[in-house]
């Protein structure tokens, strides 16, 4: 290589082609063409079947030629990758070239640049006025399937929380931000952690209730009404044990399902909760486990929370729930079912539950939900039952019945219920028959379509007509029909009406006159009862009359011939225009003639086809 000054440059170069580029430059020294490397992409291109390289050994590099232009878009990389060895050896008291001296210094300076730019644009570092650490990695046994971390104090590499943790709570980062923002309502849960561990034995229970979170709240807005209801709690029960025979009633079951709630204080507990699975994921929020992996996400809102999450008092709480018993209550919060109720957290009604759970009656029906009785009765509220019943009473209808049951009237009205408990079992033993009749008689504004059987019977509110279904159709059942008129009208089996003969007369349809052979039925509006018979126009006769057509001269119909031609006069003679003012065209196989002089006007013509002739005389 000739001497030459090597700058300080990054032996690198990087564009983003447009469409069909071919030639890029590179701004480094090399010594030979094996020392560029080029990708397209992430793509590695070979010399000679890729691309070709010019300006080797000058002092301001040179360019690479691409043998198919690239794409619009591509970034094409360009970088020098010398081997990073030594080919030259001095021999003792041989000469000592300058050249060769030169040459061997400067592949130094270039071998070193590619390692500076290795170092400084390709690899972690740490800045020179940083605290010198220890930045040895942690063996591979430890670090396998971590996300890297850095010790607290010292700073030094480790091994952080698992990529699975850290990935499963990266998916519910909307809800741990929504969680953030109601830190106060975290705060004052952690307070009650005893009693949160002990809800947190029965999560399987929890876990089902929360399925039916939605219904659950509709009955929390009627909490008033159901501490009515459960005030007569004893009549309640007389009736619940009936609950088979109530449950055909129609709304009675509503009322047997109240009665397998259990004690008022359990309903009206369930009901201000708002959510159970809420308390459940609070303590799954509190494991060390997810502690570390929300220290662990980068992204600016979640670290705003943490930030938020960290304050003292929060921390506080944190260790708190820590303890051991606690910590064996998360591991049985972290299956998949309780983790799904998690991503319920960050909803707006639970948001607005975990409100409500702060307040301070809240917390004192927490205390309760504890107690050995209460801990039964949610046991009980699980079963597959219950859970049936739950969402049965959610319904608009059934809402809107707990808030009638729960007036004084009808809280009343209950326990006579329950002492006429005799005449419930009777009416539940004869159910069947009950139900049969309602199957049998249909009363609506349309016939119905569904459930049907031969003999059922369907009154029309509309038409307050009756039908009977025949095993195919509707059938109305006719009206009485007085005895005189009896045969009169009837019907055939493909249901077309027919009327006797003899019992139409003129006097009936209120025609104005008498009729004769060949009149027909007309309307009048100026006769009496609005029809007339009238006579119809005789035709001429038709005798001898062959091709001719119908004509009048206003007063008498006659048979006339079709002239052929319009300017046919009667005296032998033809008349046509001089002047032929439209297109014509001869029939094939006809011929034509004129009296001349003929004038064909401009833009007009007179076709005559192979075969034909027109003479113009």
């Amino acid at each position: 290589m000739a001497n030459i000054a090597i700058g300080d440059i990054t032996p690198k170069n990087q564009y983003t082609a447009s469409a069909n580029q071919t030639v890029f430059a590179y701004s480094f020294p090399i010594f030979a063409e094996t020392d560029i490397k080029v990708y397209i992409g992430s793509t590695l291109k070979s010399l000679s079947t890729h691309y070709s390289v010019s300006g080797v050994q000058g002092a301001n590099g040179g360019n690479v030629t691409l043998g198919t232009g690239a794409s619009n878009g591509d970034i094409v990389t360009i970088y020098r990758d010398m081997a990073i060895s030594r080919t030259s050896d001095y021999q003792a008291n041989g000469d000592l070239l300058a050249e060769t001296l030169n040459d061997d210094l400067d592949k130094i300076v270039l071998m070193a640049q590619q390692v500076e730019d290795q170092v400084n644009n390709n690899t972690l570092k740490v800045d020179q006025f940083d605290t010198s650490v220890d930045l040895t990695l942690p063996v591979v046994a430890t670090r396998k399937g971590t996300v890297l971390g850095f010790h607290a104090t010292t700073g030094a590499p480790e091994a952080g929380p698992t990529i699975a943790n850290v990935n499963a709570l990266s998916a519910i980062t909307a809800n741990i931000n929504t969680v953030a923002g109601i830190a106060a309502n975290v705060t004052t849960v952690a307070g009650n952690n005893s009693n949160v561990s002990t809800v947190a034995g029965i999560s399987g229970n929890v876990s089902t209730v929360a399925g039916i979170a939605s219904n659950v709240t509709s009955v929390a807005g009627n909490a008033s009404n159901i501490n009515a209801v459960a005030a007569d709690a004893s009549d309640i029960g007389a009736v619940a044990g009936k609950a088979t025979e109530i449950g055909r009633l129609g709304t009675s079951a509503a009322v047997a399902d109240m009665a397998i709630l259990g004690t008022s204080a359990i309903v009206a507990d369930m009901a201000i909760l708002g959510t159970a699975d809420v308390v459940a994921d609070m303590n799954t929020l509190a494991t060390s486990d997810v502690v570390a992996d929300m220290n662990t996400l980068a992204t600016s809102d979640v670290v705003t929370d943490m930030n938020l999450l960290a304050t003292s008092t929060v921390v506080g709480n944190m260790n708190l729930l820590g303890t051991a018993a606690v910590v064996e209550d998360m591991g049985i919060l972290a299956t998949s079912a309780i983790v799904a109720d998690m991503a319920l957290l960050g909803t707006s009604d639970v948001v607005a539950d975990m409100a409500l759970l702060a307040t301070s009656d809240v917390i004192s029906d927490m205390n309760a939900l504890a107690t050995s009785d209460i801990i039964s009765d949610l046991n009980t509220l699980a079963t597959s039952d219950i859970v049936t019943d739950m969402n049965l009473l959610a319904t608009s209808a059934n809402v809107t019945a707990m808030g009638t049951l729960g007036t004084s009237a009808n809280v009343t009205a209950m326990g006579t219920v329950s002492g006429a408990i005799a005449n419930v079992n009777t009416t539940a033993s004869n159910i069947a028959g009950v139900n049969s009749f309602a199957d049998r008689w249909r009363v609506a504004s349309s016939a119905p379509s569904s459930n049907l059987d031969e003999g059922d019977l369907y009154y029309n509110t509309s038409t307050n007509l009756v039908y009977f279904y025949n095993g195919s159709a509707w059938v109305q059942i006719s009206q009485y029909v007085h005895p005189n008129h009896s045969g009169e009208v009837t019907s055939t089996s493909d249901g077309a009406t027919v009327i006797a003969g003899n019992v139409v007369d003129e006097a009936n349809l209120k025609v104005s006159n008498a009729p004769s052979n060949g009149y027909f039925l007309s309307a009048q509006s100026g006769a009496t009862g609005g029809m007339t018979w009238a006579e119809v126009d005789a035709l001429p006769s038709q005798s001898g009359n062959s091709g001719k057509f119908l004509t009048t001269d206003a007063t008498n119909a006659s048979w006339a011939t079709l002239d052929t031609d319009a300017n046919e006069t009667t005296k032998g003679l033809y008349e046509h225009a001089h002047t032929i003012a439209s297109n014509y065209s001869i029939s094939s196989g006809n011929n034509a003639m004129s009296a001349g002089p003929v004038t064909i006007n401009s833009n007009v013509s007179v076709t005559v086809p192979s075969g034909s002739t027109w003479v113009i005389a």
